[in-house]
């Protein structure tokens, strides 16, 4: 009967995905994408990174406005890249710029398959 019960949970879990799936965001990932590639870009030698805030800021409202949980992470990564621009010690600043590497690839997980 566990079995027979257990059996039934799972199809009908499954069937969910099928009939409510996450949507694909377009537009969502392909600004990821773009901030990646900006992000890995940075340089700490030269500190102008107005293009790579331009995205972070695009991004953060995209998801700020469809209540997604990543607009948290997008602000806390807009914080911190200010605070590298703003060090004087470059030590702290490439720390800064590796640790916002690794958030775009928890953010690119959290996304992934939409």
């Amino acid at each position: 009967m566990k079995k027979l019960i257990a059996g039934i949970a799972l199809v009908v879990l499954t069937g969910c995905s099928f009939i409510m799936p996450i949507p694909h965001d377009p537009v969502m990932f392909g600004d990821l994408v773009d901030l990646k590639i900006s992000v890995n870009k940075l340089s700490c030698a030269d500190r102008n990174w107005k293009t790579t805030f331009d995205k972070v800021e695009r991004l953060k409202t995209y998801a700020t406005l469809r209540k997604d949980p990543q607009a948290e992470a997008l602000g806390n990564m807009e914080d911190a890249l200010k605070k590298a621009q703003a060090s004087s010690n470059e030590k702290f600043c490439e720390g800064v710029v590796k640790l916002q590497k690794t958030r775009v690839e928890v953010i690119t997980n959290a996304w992934r398959g939409r």
